[in-house]
């Protein structure tokens, strides 16, 4: 078995557990923890963000080798967005991409500042997959999003197919 590293424990701990990096420094419980599987836990919470980000790097580097893969072998992806409001009240964009063989990438969550019209959920979007060596014309087929005004205008904007998904329907 793979023995992970400790950036991948601590961001583990962050995002799936919701520790802070404040929280995991205090904690003499997680301390002692990684301690005995043989790391050294740095005592400033910002040293601990650094090993979170550094594994985010790591990921994204690792999902953008993938993807190129499946794009330079030819594949053309689908891509899923929807609107998600924290309980701050600060709004994010969620972008999945969809491959044939039913794998799918979940691009990570955009931070949605001030007002976000048809066209600026286009830009957030074409920003956002170009950081991943994807272009919207080139390698996406069909788009799916929630029936909001916004989504269903960003569908008809949008160079590629466009589906609203029935389950939001259902709901209604």
């Amino acid at each position: 078995m793979k023995k992970q590293q400790l950036n991948e424990i601590v961001a583990r701990l962050v995002a799936q557990n919701g520790f802070t990096a404040n929280g995991i420094t205090k904690s003499s419980f997680i301390r002692e923890s990684i301690s005995a599987k043989g790391y050294f836990l740095p005592k400033n919470p910002s040293k601990v963000m650094d090993l979170v980000i550094s594994y985010f790097k790591e990921q994204k580097a690792i999902t953008i080798q993938t993807i190129t893969k499946k794009l330079n072998s030819g594949a053309r992806l689908s891509l899923t967005l929807d609107e998600w409001t924290s309980l701050a009240n600060k709004r994010y964009l969620n972008i999945n991409i969809h491959c044939k063989e039913s794998v799918f990438f979940n691009l990570g969550l955009v931070r949605i500042v001030g007002s976000c019209d048809a066209i600026e959920t286009q830009k957030i979007v074409n920003q956002h997959l170009k950081e991943f060596g994807i272009t919207f014309e080139q390698h996406i087929v069909a788009s799916t999003t929630d029936g909001a005004n916004v989504m269903c205008k960003f569908g008809r904007e949008s160079p590629a197919h466009h589906v609203q998904c029935m389950n939001h329907a259902i709901n209604l």
